[in-house]
């Protein structure tokens, strides 16, 4: 928080809305009934309480970030908002979100050759739902006009290509530095490394750290078959608003 009244300015750019609150409340109080069975976020297979309990935790979280930025900023105060969103009405369709349904099939895999191994079930994703939400341009704008605080100038959506976020070729013959042939990573595995970078924590706390090798080295391989089958891109919602008296 800034001094109230004092900011002319204010930008933010966010990968995921979610990575900035918490798993829905009412997932967490569904817990021990397995709503969300095989998946760590929203799929097609996802019944609606789900879909509805990250639209709804959208919502609030969404207002509770615009009336923080209301009190800081003087009227008239412009704010520049960037955050990963999708095209589709439907949240369930895999635009923005592929790699999750990725990851949380490959941890199922994981706990169904634990269960024929050793006839020992680990309580694989029982309760391990990723805090992100990318919402829809109408449900940034009803949230703006419904929270009160700023007027909507401008909004638009653009596509930024999944391979433009890796910073890698895609040829996979490396390159010479300081006299060592580095080997380029393909998008798969780059990918893989994000994603690993941003729930290794609390992967680690649910499953513990025996099986990440395992698990993202088998995520950088689908990763990489699903990018060599489909030109993906990713949704971004960016939108200029203003402080109203």
């Amino acid at each position: 928080m800034r001094p109230t009244r004092t900011s002319h300015l204010h930008e933010t750019r966010t990968p995921y809305w979610g990575d900035c609150v918490h798993v829905p409340l009412k997932l967490q109080q569904h817990d021990q009934v397995l709503i969300n069975k095989g998946s760590i976020y929203i799929s097609e297979r996802s019944p609606a309480a789900v879909v509805h309990a990250y639209s709804t935790q959208f919502r609030k979280d969404l207002s509770d970030f615009l009336k923080c930025r209301s009190e800081e900023m003087v009227v008239g105060g412009r704010m520049v908002l960037t955050i990963t969103g999708r095209r589709a009405l439907d949240p369930t369709r895999d635009e923005s979100h592929f790699h999750w349904y990725i990851l949380g099939q490959l941890l199922m895999d994981m706990a169904e050759e634990l269960w024929r191994v050793t006839l020992k079930r680990r309580k694989w994703t029982a309760s391990i739902y990723h805090t992100i939400y990318a919402p829809s341009a109408s449900e940034v704008e009803s949230e703006i006009q419904s929270e009160g605080s700023f007027s909507l100038q401008r909004l638009e959506i653009f596509e930024v290509p999944w391979k433009a976020c890796q910073g890698h070729g895609d040829d996979d013959h490396g390159e010479l530095k300081h006299g060592f042939l580095v080997q380029k990573m393909t998008r798969g595995q780059s990918m893989s490394n994000c994603l690993r970078a941003a729930l290794e924590s609390m992967l680690t706390s649910h499953f513990g750290g025996d099986i990440l090798q395992h698990l993202f080295s088998r995520c950088s391989r689908a990763l990489e078959d699903r990018f060599s089958r489909e030109n993906l891109t990713l949704p971004n919602i960016v939108m200029s608003l203003v402080r109203k008296p």
